[in-house]
Order: structure tokens, then sequence, then C-alpha cells
């Protein structure tokens, strides 16, 4: 209940802004995001946002915008969003800078926004897509999959999180037991780039042999 409570009490503070901790704390983050992306020699960015997490990625993404344009359009930056319950602040009336940050990033940001999420899992929500719900125009909308962690977890895991809330909401960050198109290590620590296993691969699963060696003929495996 406790961990509740302090859910909400932190959606008010970002809802009605006047939490000046968390003021400074955004504006840490897209300074430790600049300097991070500034300073990398990694070919793609991928940020990933959980739960409630999506709302300061997003805010950060969008203060980068608006400050440094050029490095958001240096290198791929994609925006990983699992379990996304960004809609529990957005939709509230007053929230009109969390909104305007979304617009952002959808609409003036060539951040790839990619979206899982999954009905067993009751605490984000399900079905929701950020943009139409928001009635955002964007030529660059988010890439919503919706999954099923039966098909991604094995059988004991899955029964020993589905009675519990948390624990299924927990389970987009465990290790892929079966193969298939969502799997959290391989898109960030994969061989393959990220926006080409949302894009040139969706649905299916990253194409390795059944030794999880890159085929021969694959172009990156020369």
């Amino acid at each position: 209940m406790s961990y509740l409570l302090d859910d909400w009490s932190a959606a008010y503070d970002r809802i009605h802004g006047r939490n000046e901790k968390l003021n400074q704390r955004r504006k840490a983050f897209a300074e430790a995001l600049k300097r991070k992306i500034e300073a990398s020699d990694a070919d793609e960015i991928v940020i990933v946002a959980h739960s409630l997490g999506t709302v300061p990625a997003i805010k950060a993404l969008a203060d980068l915008q608006r400050e440094r344009p050029d490095l958001l359009a240096r290198k791929p930056v994609s925006l990983l969003a699992i379990g996304s319950c960004l809609m529990m602040i957005a939709l509230h009336p007053k929230a009109k800078s969390l909104r305007e940050d979304v617009r952002v990033v959808m609409q003036e940001s060539p951040v790839l926004w990619s979206e899982f999420q999954v009905l067993t899992d009751i605490i984000h929500f399900y079905g929701c897509d950020p943009a139409r719900a928001l009635k955002i125009k964007t030529a660059n909308p988010p890439l919503i999959h919706r999954i099923r962690f039966k098909n991604v977890h094995s059988e004991n895991r899955y029964k020993r999180s589905k009675g519990n809330f948390f624990l299924m909401h927990l389970l987009y960050m465990r290790g892929a037991e079966k193969k298939n198109f969502y799997d959290f290590g391989m898109f960030l620590h994969g061989p393959f780039f990220f926006r080409d296993l949302m894009t040139t691969h969706h649905g299916k699963a990253a194409p390795l042999d059944e030794e999880g060696r890159l085929p021969e003929d694959y172009p990156e495996a020369a």
C-alpha cells in the first residue's frame, strides 16, 4: 500500500510541478543524458523506460530536443517503453507540460518510440496508443506491440508471477526463456540494431540459428 501511495504522490508532484527537488532532478537527468550521448561511441542508443519511468524519460528527451536537437539526430536514438504508466499522469487535465513534452518527442524528434504492452499486466495502460489518446498527429508515431508473457517466459516463471501484480509488472525486464519477438536481453545486448528488430524483424524472433549464432548469409556476419 505504501508503494502505491508513493506512486500517486510522485504523480501529483509531476502533474503540478511544485516539487523543487523533482524539478531539479529533471534538469539533472536531461543533463546526464546529454553528456552520455555526447561521449558515446555506440552505434545506437536505447533508453529503457519501465512503468512510471516512462515519464522522466520522455521529459529528458523533450528537454534535449529543445536544447540540442543535433544530438538526437547524430545517431539512432530509441525509447523502449515497457509497461508504461505514462497515461496515469498525461491524461490529467493539469498535466499540460507533460503532454507538451510528449508532443515534442513525437512530432519534433527523430526518436523511435517502441512500446510493449501485456494484457496480464494490470498496472500499465494496456491497449492505449499515446498518440491517439493525447490526440497528437505525427509522422513518427509510437510502435505499439502487444505481447503475451507466456510466449516469453517458462511456465513456472509465469505461474509464479501470475498471482502477484508487481511480479507480473516486472516480467518485462526478465530474460526471455523462449525464442520470440520480445527479448529484453537481445534488445539491449544482442548483435542487432534495436531499430532493425522493431521494424525489419517486427513480430519475429531475432534472426539467429538454433545455436544462437548469426546466419552466415546475414550481412552483419561478415
